[in-house]
């Protein structure tokens, strides 16, 4: 990584969360779309995203996610078929579920989500 936090490798910071993101459940995102909300991307990883096609709604935080269809399911989810139609290039907060970032008061912190 760099000191711009714009600036960095995303296959380095991928690898680093593999082992997080091979978890039985994960090939299906059943698991998240069910429980969790929204896939927030980086900014690098936008340009990935648009590029495969997937709609990616803007937000006024700074923080852009993918985009939710009428029925609340992320847009690279195909939930007829259950599976993820980017599973080799999902963002980094697909990669590292149950683990997420939340603001509170202002502050970021790591959390778990347990079902």
């Amino acid at each position: 990584m760099t000191n711009n936090s714009n600036n960095y490798d995303l296959n380095v910071l991928y690898e680093a969360v593999k082992k997080l993101s091979d978890m039985p459940d994960c090939k299906t995102c059943r698991l998240c779309e069910e429980n969790v909300g929204l896939v927030y991307l980086l900014p690098q990883e936008e340009k990935i995203i648009k590029n495969l096609g997937i709609k990616i709604q803007k937000s006024t935080d700074k923080v852009n996610f993918i985009f939710r269809n009428k029925d609340g399911w992320c847009d690279a989810y195909d939930y007829k078929n259950n599976k993820c139609t980017i599973y080799n290039n999902r963002p980094l907060c697909c990669r590292i579920y149950p683990l997420d970032l939340i603001i509170i008061k202002k502050e970021i912190w790591w959390i778990v989500f347990k079902e």
